[in-house]
């Protein structure tokens, strides 16, 4: 699903970056960093802000190179009520 979503990364020790996503999957998302932001691991809590006030958080590892303003992420963990807000936003308009 290509839609454009704001991103923070959450708890990641005083360290924080933004971003918009440009594309968001079940299984993971690519989003574009505001500035580049080089990550201190590969993984980092990141949280989505949905529609309706609504935020998904997603423990997610990056699985691209540490260079560039673009990254592709995949999801490691989602809580179960945010897996179902993540299927809810990723289900096909009736």
């Amino acid at each position: 699903m290509t839609t454009q979503l704001k991103v923070r990364e959450i708890l990641s020790g005083g360290q924080k970056a933004e971003g918009i996503t440009e594309e968001i999957e079940r299984t993971g998302m690519i989003l574009r960093q505001r500035g580049g932001h080089a990550w201190p691991s590969r993984y980092a809590w990141l949280l989505v802000e949905l529609p309706n006030h609504r935020e998904l958080r997603v423990l997610a590892e990056r699985v691209d190179e540490q260079s560039g303003d673009v990254v592709r992420v995949r999801f490691k963990h989602l809580f179960p009520e945010h897996r179902r807000l993540l299927d809810e936003i990723l289900a096909p308009a009736a």
